[in-house]
């Protein structure tokens, strides 16, 4: 089982959530209303999804 609160794990989530505010303002700017928000939404659920694939996933057994 990994250890949830790592320094890895807390840069990367940092490193995400900055990157997806700066995505999230520039496109609520320019486009508005339900594409900005659908827009926004799916980005959101797609980095979560990768990072919690990437940082679950099971490791090969060491030789």
């Amino acid at each position: 089982m990994h250890k949830l609160v790592s320094p890895n794990f807390i840069l990367a989530l940092i490193f995400v959530l900055v990157g997806l505010a700066m995505f999230s303002v520039i496109v609520w700017r320019q486009l508005g209303g339900n594409e900005a928000l659908f827009l926004i939404i799916g980005h959101t659920a797609a980095w979560i999804e990768f990072i919690a694939i990437f940082y679950f996933r099971k490791k090969p057994p060491a030789n």
